[in-house]
């Protein structure tokens, strides 16, 4: 995984972001964490695409990997979720 790309959610908590994105379609699997503090999931469907995107959900923060160089399109899509 080579691309990184942060969002900032201003007032939004960790379960409140995780269940947005599950509102809207996304299925996800649960990884090992790396902090307590950071919620480590990964996508099951990547709608069509063949790479692995991974989801870390922080308070008021979301960070996408993955290893396609097009992650950052990916952000902005996810955003309108939040708007």
């Amino acid at each position: 995984m080579k691309f990184h790309k942060q969002i900032k959610l201003e007032g939004f908590r960790q379960s409140e972001i995780k269940d947005t994105l599950e509102s809207k379609g996304l299925k996800f699997r649960r990884m090992r964490q790396e902090n307590s503090w950071v919620e480590k999931l990964e996508l099951q469907d990547n709608w069509g695409l063949r790479t692995k995107i991974q989801f870390l959900i922080q308070d008021d923060l979301l960070e996408l990997r993955g290893n396609h160089y097009d992650i950052s399109a990916w952000a902005r899509d996810l955003l309108k979720f939040f708007k």
